[in-house]
């Protein structure tokens, strides 16, 4: 959906939206730099994860204002009066057509696409002459709660599905935390079948492992019981939230303290920062992280990716793991008739050493597992590797 066909591309060549040499095959997103062109921005209607869409308006060429409108497709749909046919001819939207499309958002989504909607309105009431702060209906602009009201009776035009591929070294680092012990739970802002389908690829889940008691949706999953919410969160294997909003986060770091876990928490985003805080271990990522979800914490990791802060806790745990494994095969050896390995001097070199990791074990806060909640990054961005673990 979205691809145009011969006739449509041609009429683009003309409008020299695209270069006229590229091939009929060949599409190049164009359309932002055409309508910049053409048409002046005056209001932007910033996005939130509440509508979880985002719509400016603009003033065409002749003269009137158009809003256009973009977002998760099921929001889009659900406030789209209207639906946009590939003639151009504009019709109601039916509860029939309605669900024809969210059956190909669910195919689109499932192949672990991230669907887009877009959608305009041309009847914009108070704000058809709207030019400025010095208009009448400026204040409606003002309040952000006004905003889902002005993006409704929208026309429906398509969506759109992106590919965002995980980075090569996800599905090692998820399988490496598996064997470690350390489970993770992902919480995303994607679609719920785009979520578990990336979910499937990088190995938090199997090919044709059962989810229904492991994947939920925010509302989903704060609509259980404190008792099932606790339940799911404790069981093994991974877990995921999808669209999830930044209550939600805080409410599952928080259960999961409660529950006697050590949570490490990563995110970059503004909406990051109280569950970054609430966490034992917080890690806002440094490179694309925001400022404020980096004051969050004493210190962030200086790379937007998940390895470096898993291998780090791997290097300690092996350590710890192989000190006491030594230490295990030696008193075991000593519990037999035969002379002892341990002279005074190694008996209080080890005293010394268990004082050390027992000092680094209250450092951590409490025993138990580190349960990392993994938010999606853009798997696309390259970076160097710097290996840097922070403790709050």
């Amino acid at each position: 959906m979205g691809v145009p066909d011969r006739e449509a591309m041609e009429r683009i060549r003309k409008e020299d939206i695209i270069d006229r040499k590229l091939d009929y095959l060949i599409v190049k997103l164009g359309c932002c730099d055409w309508y910049s062109k053409r048409v002046k921005k005056v209001a932007l209607l910033e996005f939130d994860r509440g509508r979880k869409s985002m719509g400016v308006i603009v003033r065409t060429h002749n003269g009137a204002n158009k809003l256009l409108v973009k977002g998760a497709v099921e929001n889009i749909l659900e406030r789209s009066s209207y639906v946009q046919l590939s003639d151009g001819t504009v019709v109601t939207l039916d509860g029939a057509t309605r669900e024809r499309l969210l059956s190909k958002l669910n195919a689109m989504s499932s192949k672990a696409l991230r669907c887009l909607a877009f959608a305009y309105k041309e009847d914009l009431g108070n704000l058809s002459s709207y030019d400025g702060e010095g208009h009448l209906a400026h204040a409606v602009l003002l309040d952000p709660t006004n905003y889902s009201t002005i993006e409704s009776g929208l026309v429906f035009v398509g969506m759109v599905g992106l590919r965002d591929p995980p980075r090569e070294e996800v599905h090692k680092v998820i399988y490496d935390c598996m064997e470690a012990g350390i489970r993770v739970v992902v919480i995303t802002g994607d679609n719920k079948n785009t979520a578990e389908a990336i979910c499937r690829e990088i190995g938090v889940f199997t090919e044709n492992e059962d989810l229904k008691t492991k994947s939920f949706t925010g509302k989903e999953f704060l609509a259980l019981s404190e008792v099932d919410c606790r339940r799911i969160l404790s069981a093994k294997g991974g877990a995921l939230i999808s669209r999830a909003e930044p209550k939600h986060k805080q409410e599952i770091v928080r259960m999961l303290k409660d529950a006697g876990k050590i949570v490490a928490m990563t995110g970059d985003g503004v909406n990051d920062a109280p569950a970054l805080k609430l966490a034992d271990i917080g890690v806002a990522m440094g490179i694309s992280g925001t400022e404020v979800a980096m004051e969050a914490l004493v210190d962030f990791c200086r790379q937007s990716t998940f390895m470096p802060k898993m291998y780090a806790n791997f290097d300690c745990d092996i350590t710890c793991s192989n000190i006491f494994e030594e230490l295990g095969n030696l008193l075991a050896k000593s519990a037999f008739p035969v002379t002892c390995p341990l002279s005074a001097m190694h008996i209080l070199a080890l005293e010394g050493l268990i004082a050390v990791i027992h000092s680094m074990a209250e450092r951590a806060g409490a025993s138990g597992s580190i349960i990392p909640v993994l938010e999606v990054a853009n798997p696309n961005e390259t970076q160097e590797y710097v290996p840097f673990w922070t403790l709050k």
